[in-house]
């Protein structure tokens, strides 16, 4: 267990704020960042700063790729059909320790599709009593039936979440 979350109070901690920033291979070779907001999370802590569940949505029609034209083909059927499918959830419930991060091995579910995902984390107490957490993840985009030739899109998405959460009065 590392110490900084040792330092993280027991019970349920509520999404503040938060994003979901991914960079993916765009024809072969140029990589494309971008964000998505997240709109809901929950992270449960055990007594001494066991994560026991995660729970986190995000809203996929406000995808951002800094290319209007680019956001608007993510939104179609063929992609992230977000005018349909508008939420891409998380959900672990199976966490531990490992060099010193937390690895969090869940489910990301998109357009109806599953794919298991490990994120590792790192929590960190704030001195507003908030907690910040930091992840990182790989997504395979093919489990998530977003098909396109791989010349045009690449297989893995990496993800980075960053967000802030505040005690929940439990």
């Amino acid at each position: 267990m590392t110490s900084t979350t040792a330092l993280v109070e027991s019970g349920t901690w509520t999404l503040c704020a938060g994003t979901l920033a991914f960079r993916i291979r765009n024809w072969g070779f140029v990589q494309v960042p971008g964000t998505i907001p997240i709109v809901t999370a929950a992270v449960r802590v055990a007594p001494g700063g066991r994560i026991v569940a995660v729970d986190a949505a995000a809203d996929l029609a406000a995808i951002n790729t800094g290319n209007a034209k680019r956001d608007r083909d993510l939104a179609k059927p063929r992609f992230l059909d977000s005018g349909r499918h508008p939420i891409l959830t998380f959900r672990a419930a199976q966490t531990d320790f490992i060099d010193g991060d937390i690895r969090c091995v869940g489910q990301v579910t998109a357009r109806e599709n599953t794919a298991k995902v490990e994120m590792h984390a790192n929590i960190s107490p704030s001195p507003a009593g908030e907690i910040r957490l930091s992840a990182t993840a790989r997504v395979d985009r093919l489990q998530l039936g977003i098909q396109a030739p791989r010349f045009l899109i690449g297989r893995w998405v990496e993800v980075r979440i960053m967000a802030t959460f505040a005690r929940a009065g439990d």
